[in-house]
């Protein structure tokens, strides 16, 4: 389907709704928004339980990028295989672009020429690439 149809053709769906339902999936998507901000809650939270009392070579590196660039638009050019998906829980991806997925087969190698477009891509539109790259990706 082409895009410029979709909103259209969801805005006649919209309209042929009876109110009742309307007020229904309204309120579905309202506990829906609550439960996703409470699972992001409760994803920092526990990143940062007893952060002092056991490093975590991955969590603090994270950390610190998110504060240093929380202001700024950024990408995360690096793919998703590494350090139990951490970015996902301590970063707030509201921007489509702010995340490039993974390989698909997870093979070694992939992550940085990947980051390198990715990067290429972002700077024409003045965006800060953030790459943290896995070991194996570098050989």
């Amino acid at each position: 389907m082409h895009q410029a149809t979709l909103p259209s053709l969801l805005e006649a769906v919209k309209k042929q709704l009876p109110a009742s339902r309307k007020s229904a999936l309204q309120d579905r998507g309202s506990r829906l928004a609550a439960a996703h901000q409470q699972t992001l809650q409760n994803a920092r939270e526990s990143a940062t339980y007893a952060w002092d009392a056991s490093p975590d070579q991955h969590r603090s590196p994270l950390r610190g990028t998110l504060g240093a660039n929380q202001d700024e638009d950024w990408s995360l050019v690096s793919t998703m295989q590494f350090v139990s998906r951490w970015p996902m829980k301590l970063w707030n991806f509201d921007k489509y672009y702010q995340f490039i997925g993974g390989s698909g087969g997870y093979g070694s190698g992939y992550g940085a020429p990947s980051a390198v477009g990715a990067a290429l891509a972002n700077r024409k539109h003045g965006r800060l690439s953030v790459n943290i790259q896995c070991d194996g990706d570098l050989m």
